[in-house]
């Protein structure tokens, strides 16, 4: 069994943002930045896209593209951005890419109560699972009438499993 901390990125988080004006105009001018959990910095990170566009009016950005960040569409808001960063900073890329896919954003701040672990393999997490809520049981003999892929199923049930990178991140519904 084996619940892994799956925190180690292979590179920062960053987010594409690009000037509409310019490319509603057929010019592709944009940043790759990576994005700062604080309004302040995040607000200057994307003024210096506007700055720096060779448009007058480059007021509209978008985001064109992630790296390590999950995807919010075009328009995110900048608070939805540092929500994710925070989040991404505690828990890393995938529990929170996973999480926005079983839950979507409105949830953000229940990913905690929600986060079981990362497994190597769901069945790594079904035996960690039984063995947390039956370690009471004193006939042991009984174990051997457990259909472990059949409690592995049910466990599909109850809880929203994400298969990433090779590995399984599960949650609690929520």
């Amino acid at each position: 069994m084996n619940n892994t901390a799956l925190k180690i990125e292979i590179e920062p988080s960053q987010i594409y943002v690009a000037c509409l004006s310019a490319y509603n105009n057929g010019i592709l001018h944009g940043k790759w930045i990576t994005p700062s959990n604080d309004l302040e910095i995040l607000e200057q990170q994307y003024d210096e896209v506007r700055k720096t566009s060779p448009m007058p009016d480059a007021d509209e950005l978008a985001i064109h593209d992630y790296n390590y960040f999950p995807n919010l569409g075009e328009y995110p808001n900048l608070e939805q951005i540092i929500e994710v960063i925070d989040a991404i900073n505690n828990h890393g890329y995938d529990v929170v890419n996973a999480f926005i896919e079983c839950f979507a954003m409105d949830g953000m701040d229940r990913i905690d109560e929600a986060y079981c672990g990362t497994y190597d393999t769901i069945k790594d997490f079904a035996e960690q699972d039984f063995d947390e809520r039956y370690s009471n049981i004193s006939d042991t003999s009984i174990l051997n009438f457990i259909d472990m892929e059949k409690y592995e199923y049910d466990l599909r049930m109850e809880y929203n499993i994400y298969g990433t990178r090779g590995v399984v991140i599960v949650f609690r519904n929520i």
